[in-house]
């Protein structure tokens, strides 16, 4: 829903969301003693993207879960020295295997799918969603590519607002669609489209 660098998310904090404004800031730079952990956005500057209904929502549940985590959003499970998800392994093959992302080795199948291909995937997402250009670099935080980009990059966070939920729609329509095929529910028999 986001095309969020894969540490961005994972190390996503809870201070970090205004569930009023439905906004998220990420911070530039951060300062840790352990190289593994989140030491901020690629680009070093904070950024504040506004939240899709459809991602408010889903955080906004996991908010509300007992026993979540004080700091994180997506707290480590395992005892380690990273306290947040640091690779969803399990997740990345559970979709990969879902979405048919495969390559041949040795004539068998192997899935694989890697957080950055999830991030191509919404630029797609967001391309077929029409959404502008300048709109897309800044929803993916990529630094501006020339002069007039630059000119572009409103820090309002309500000028992409209507891109995330372009984005998020576009994602629910296609697992409607595919909801709808697997159940048969979109197919239309013709011996019944004749008769009537």
């Amino acid at each position: 829903l986001t095309g969020w660098r894969a540490t961005e998310c994972a190390a996503l904090e809870w201070s970090w969301i205004n569930f009023d404004a439905k906004t998220i800031t990420i911070p530039g730079d951060v300062d840790t003693d352990d190289a593994r952990l989140f030491a901020g956005v690629k680009t070093h500057a904070e950024m504040t993207w506004p939240m899709s209904d459809v991602l408010h929502d889903i955080i906004k549940a996991r908010s509300e879960l007992d026993g979540r985590d004080e700091r994180y959003v997506f707290p480590s499970r395992a005892d380690n020295d990273v306290p947040y998800i640091a690779h969803a392994r399990g997740t990345l093959l559970a979709i990969a295997k879902v979405a048919d992302c495969y390559v041949i080795e040795d004539g068998e199948k192997v899935y694989r799918l890697s957080p950055h291909d999830l991030r191509r995937t919404a630029v797609r997402v967001a391309i077929a969603a029409r959404v502008d250009y300048a709109l897309r670099m800044r929803m993916l935080n990529h630094a501006p590519a020339g002069v007039h980009d630059d000119y572009e990059r409103d820090r309002n966070p309500e000028t992409l607002r209507s891109g995330v939920n372009a984005v998020a729609a576009y994602i629910l329509d296609a697992a409607a669609v595919a909801e709808a095929q697997a159940s048969g529910a979109n197919v239309v028999n013709l011996a019944d489209r004749r008769a009537s």
